[in-house]
């Protein structure tokens, strides 16, 4: 589990946004797939899966 930290939008918000985020469904090469994020009240605010291809030296 990893924290993120991220900053306002405008320089009107004053308060920090935290979210937590979980990465998961790790592939034989050791590199996460799925990740998600939960805001503050532990609602999911972000999800993101990703596809990756490697190349043959």
């Amino acid at each position: 589990m990893e924290k993120l930290y991220c900053y306002p939008k405008t320089s009107m918000m004053s308060k920090y946004r935290t979210s937590t985020c979980h990465f998961s469904e790790y592939n034989k090469y050791g590199d996460w797939t799925v990740s998600q994020c939960f805001n503050g009240d532990n609602e999911l605010d972000k999800s993101v899966t990703r596809k990756l291809e490697y190349r043959d030296k």
